[in-house]
């Protein structure tokens, strides 16, 4: 499908506004201006939102069955362990950080991993997801559409049937709190769960009864267990406690003259590990829009790490190598999807907007050579750092385009907006000599280091007034059509 840079219009070296338009113009119902909350949300409101369970279907290690990612921490479910990757406290300052991007060195953050497994277990526990979530999670990572994974079901819990006679086990939690809950079947006996931990040093429990586990440079803590039953609809607490079963392993005491052994019993450890991070990882809100329904869509980065297979070398977290675009319900409570956007080295989303249809366009900057390219402008990197802007459909699951935009020096979009006609502008900053322009009102960077940015309006656009602009035709047009 063919592509056109309409015109564009350059003030300096470090300034540049674009205008590009969407693979197919989207019919919009009204042009007039959207309706915006009163306080759209952060993303500290995805802080908020209850811990989700992906399916791997291909996004980690095939060992994995479920995975959940948030700031500063990835937990993956596997058949015989669970293993909790957390971003190291006190590494590099952000703003620092942010510099060393600039620059465009890769910085990493150290991570700590918890490993926990149920010791003298039954070998093949079946695991399933319960509670299925609306939203769903899409990963556009590199330039081989193969590998990409999109409308990944999200659950509430994870369940593993029969870990030892009569008991199972299920993981759910929110974010910085992970639960899992021992539910002892009639007649099972619960001293015979035993809690390995790897990664960790010496356990102890404080005055209070928790369970301190060392780790790195901070301690993590898994809250006294709450046992009961369930009698009669209501909850019936059950005297219970940790038991050191040496310095690395825990097991469960429950005053078995408080609880009827003939009906089922919960113990429910919750391991908090908010404290660890200190509201730390590598996760950044810079951008949000608001849909005519009250639908919020945030953009920003993202840090994650890879599921540690075992070894001395503990994985590293890479500043926020990816994209993220997150939608949520009007009440900011729900996920509606994620998409992750990235390549081999990393993004940074910098504007987000909405069209009337709902499809989402983004854009930032990517230092990476394999971004996901889908009907390009310019398919390949012109070095450096270049700008990139992509469109998802209303589902998040397909992108509709996606493309770089640069010279061979360094360029990043820092805005977007979207018209009736779905033509996407964008606006950003350029040190590239050769920047792609099209009539241009001035063709080639000045010397100058400062500049400001002007709105343009329906009047010809003044001196210092920059843009660019590419708009596909409203039909596809053969290879052999002349550009307009």
């Amino acid at each position: 499908m063919r592509r056109n840079l309409r015109y564009a219009i350059l003030s300096s070296p470090l300034a540049v506004l674009l205008v590009v338009a969407a693979v197919h113009k989207s019919p919009v119902a009204d042009g007039g201006p959207r309706p915006q909350a009163a306080s759209p949300p952060t993303a500290k409101a995805l802080d908020r939102l209850p811990l989700a369970f992906e399916a791997n279907q291909g996004q980690t290690d095939s060992r994995v069955r479920f995975l959940a990612r948030g700031r500063g921490f990835s937990l993956f479910l596997a058949r015989d362990e669970s293993v909790l990757v957390l971003e190291e406290p006190g590494r590099a300052d952000r703003k620092e950080a942010v510099g060393r991007a600039a620059r465009g060195r890769e910085e990493e953050h150290r991570a700590r991993v918890v490993r926990m497994r149920l010791l003298g277990r039954l070998p093949e526990p079946a695991i399933v997801g319960l509670d299925p979530l609306p939203g769903r999670s899409n990963y556009f990572v590199g330039n081989d559409p193969h590998r990409w994974r999109a409308d990944v079901a999200q659950y509430a819990r994870v369940n593993y049937t029969n870990l030892y006679p009569g008991i199972d086990m299920q993981f759910h939690g929110r974010q910085g709190r992970l639960e899992y809950d021992l539910v002892v079947a009639p007649g099972a006996d619960p001293a015979t769960v035993r809690i390995g931990f790897e990664g960790t040093g010496k356990l102890r429990l404080d005055p209070h009864g928790n369970l301190i586990l060392p780790v790195g440079r901070g301690e993590i803590m898994q809250h006294a267990p709450v046992v009961y039953q369930e009698v009669d609809g209501r909850r019936s607490v059950i005297p219970g406690k940790y038991v050191l079963q040496g310095p690395a392993s825990v097991g469960f005491s429950v005053d078995r003259r408080a609880y009827d052994p003939s009906r089922s019993l919960v113990i429910d450890p919750v391991l908090v590990y908010s404290t660890y991070l200190g509201g730390g990882g590598y996760e950044t809100g810079n951008a949000v829009a608001v849909d005519d329904a009250g639908n919020s869509y945030l953009t920003g980065q993202t840090s994650s790490a890879a599921f540690p297979a075992g070894g001395a070398t503990p994985p590293a977290f890479r500043n926020s190598p990816d994209v993220y675009v997150a939608k949520l319900d009007p009440s900011g409570t729900g996920l509606v999807y994620s998409a992750f956007l990235g390549g081999g080295s990393k993004e940074e989303g910098y504007g987000i907007a909405v069209d009337a249809t709902g499809a989402a366009y983004v854009t930032g900057e990517t230092w990476s050579t394999n971004f996901p390219t889908v009907n390009p402008l310019q398919p390949v990197m012109g070095g450096g750092t270049d700008a990139f802007v992509a469109k998802l459909d209303p589902t998040g699951s397909s992108l509709q385009y996606s493309s770089y935009l640069g010279g061979s020096t360094q360029d990043a979009a820092l805005g977007i907006a979207v018209d009736a006609d779905g033509n996407a502008y964008l606006t950003g900053r350029t040190y590239s000599t050769n920047f792609p322009t099209v009539r241009a009102l001035q063709p080639a960077t000045r010397p100058a280091r400062r500049f400001s940015i002007r709105p343009i309006s329906a009047a010809p656009p003044r001196r210092r007034d920059m843009a660019s602009r590419w708009t596909p035709p409203a039909t596809p047009a053969s290879p052999d059509s002349p550009d307009p």
